[in-house]
């Protein structure tokens, strides 16, 4: 195998697929390797664990065509500390070692037996096929997300759950603590036999889409085919497989409250920034507690830890209702203001021991809901 490209063009691949890498010191040694096929004027840059597997495409000059599994953690460092904008990497199959040249740089790789790698092969006969573009499958990925769980313990709460009914999706997640639900619509319907289908997606794999999808930042189209096991993201020259999340995701109708004593509008930025602020004081704290004492007019948020100190601020609200006072996970709650999109948001709140709910101004396309911390004065 011999084949040249640029450095830039290889980077970027090399940043794409690394979602794919597993630990260096996996018992499966391929599932940490990156592999290379080169043919026609392709190079196709692949990593696979079984989790996610990620194949990035990018121009090259192949004088010799051929394959090489090269170790993920080594790799990844020679190519990112090359010193020139072209990269010519040939393999020599009696030695079974792998140059890499750069300028004035030299480097050489054992590959491993690129036959063993688990080549990711794209979906073509899943039972759900549609194209969405990515400013809208970005959409509801932002702003749900971070309601995901990072504990393996339940894992159908490390996904997020996306609901496709014709022209209507909705993507939900929570971890128990958090909710949030995003709804939206495509322009064609997705053909689902007159049913609503479910599929729950990986955290990490939506969050690698969305990044990856705009990379260029432009939007771009995103197409997706899925058997219901697995998952399979096509775009530019970027394809993702993932395994999907088995389980019923559980219904959030009832934990999203409906009745409200007290509705607050606030700037968004404004409390995002002061509830930031005093969590400092908070942050060595188990719970990281911030107090929300809402007020006519304004809004005191504090924070007092007996081994650090104390914080307040005072941000000016408009409010309906009953004055109340509240505590949150400060991790929560800005969670919940870091999705929140506009100038103004909406604090809907049904009593100082029962979930929030908040969302944008004018859009009730987007709800998020955290759940209060008891503190020592109730």
């Amino acid at each position: 195998m011999k084949f040249t490209c640029t450095r830039k063009d290889i980077v970027e691949a090399i940043q794409v697929v690394s979602k794919g890498l597993a630990p260096a010191k996996s018992d499966q040694p391929m599932l940490s390797t990156i592999y290379l096929h080169a043919h026609d004027t392709i190079l196709e840059v692949q990593t696979n664990n079984y989790e996610i597997g990620v194949v990035y495409y990018l121009p090259a000059t192949v004088d010799e065509p051929g394959k090489i599994a090269l170790s993920g953690k080594y790799f990844q460092e020679v190519i990112r500390k090359l010193p020139d904008d072209i990269v010519r990497i040939s393999y020599d199959d009696e030695s079974h070692l792998a140059t890499i040249r750069s300028g004035a740089a030299n480097f050489t790789l054992l590959s491993l037996d690129a036959e063993l790698f688990p080549v990711v092969e794209e979906l073509k006969d899943g039972e759900l096929k549609c194209t969405i573009s990515s400013d809208v499958f970005n959409s509801l990925v932002k702003q749900t997300v971070s309601a995901c769980s990072t504990s393996d313990s339940r894992p159908i709460f490390t996904g997020c759950n996306l609901q496709i009914d014709g022209t209507k999706l909705s993507m939900q997640a929570t971890d128990t603590h958090q909710l949030a639900l995003k709804n939206a619509e495509v322009e064609d319907a997705i053909d689902t036999q007159g049913e609503t289908k479910s599929l729950i997606i990986p955290a990490k794999t939506l969050s690698g889409v969305m990044k990856d999808s705009t990379l260029g930042g432009l939007y771009t189209d995103i197409k997706i085919v899925s058997d219901y096991k697995q998952i399979g993201f096509e775009f530019d020259n970027i394809y993702i497989r993932s395994r999907l999340i088995e389980g019923n995701f559980p219904s959030l109708d009832n934990v999203i409250p409906e009745d409200f004593s007290t509705e607050v509008t606030v700037k968004i930025a404004s409390l995002l920034n002061a509830v930031d602020r005093v969590s400092l004081i908070s942050r060595e704290d188990q719970l990281r507690i911030v107090n929300l004492d809402f007020k006519m007019g304004e809004v005191h948020i504090s924070s007092d830890n007996k081994e650090v100190g104390s914080a307040e601020e005072i941000i000016p609200i408009k409010i309906d209702g009953a004055e109340i006072k509240i505590a949150f996970d400060s991790r929560f709650l800005l969670n919940a203001l870091k999705a929140l999109n506009g100038e103004f948001g909406r604090l809907s709140i049904a009593g100082d021991l029962r979930p929030m709910m908040l969302r944008e101004k004018e859009n009730e396309d987007f709800r998020y809901v955290i759940t209060p911390v008891r503190t020592n004065e109730e």
